[in-house]
Parts: C-alpha cells; sequence; structure tokens
C-alpha cells in the first residue's frame, strides 16, 4: 500500500465524515489532518503512538522507529 500525507489526510477525513454525519465538516478535516501529521513516514498506513504522558516521544508500533521532541 503506498500512502502519502495528502491521500491520508484525504481518505481519514472521509471515512470521519461518513462515521459522524452528525458532526461539522471541520470535525473531518481535524481528523485527516491529525492522521496525516501522525502516520508513520517508514510505516505507510501505521500511526506513531505517544510513549509518554506529555507526547515528548512518539513511536511507530510497526517499526519500532521513535521520534523525541526537542524543546
Amino acid at each position: 500500500m503506498v500512502t502519502d500525507p495528502v491521500n491520508t489526510f484525504l481518505q481519514e477525513g472521509k471515512a470521519f465524515a461518513e462515521r459522524h454525519p452528525d458532526k461539522p465538516e471541520i470535525g473531518g478535516w481535524a481528523w485527516g489532518l491529525l492522521r496525516a501529521v501522525m502516520e508513520c513516514p517508514n510505516c505507510p498506513g501505521h500511526f506513531r503512538v505517544p510513549l509518554d504522558k506529555d507526547w515528548k516521544r512518539i513511536a511507530c508500533p510497526n517499526c519500532k522507529n521513535v521520534w523525541e521532541r526537542k524543546d
């Protein structure tokens, strides 16, 4: 499966809108954007998860790569 952030944004936003027709359209846009940002660049279709409460480190559950936020 080949994806890119734009496709992730569109697919996830559309899926959100279909699941939640009672929510404003901006909800789908926000969900799609967040999913595109959190998608692992090494593993399309897999999404990074936080490793700590402050989200300073996020990791891909598939490839196990870790990204650390620098203050």
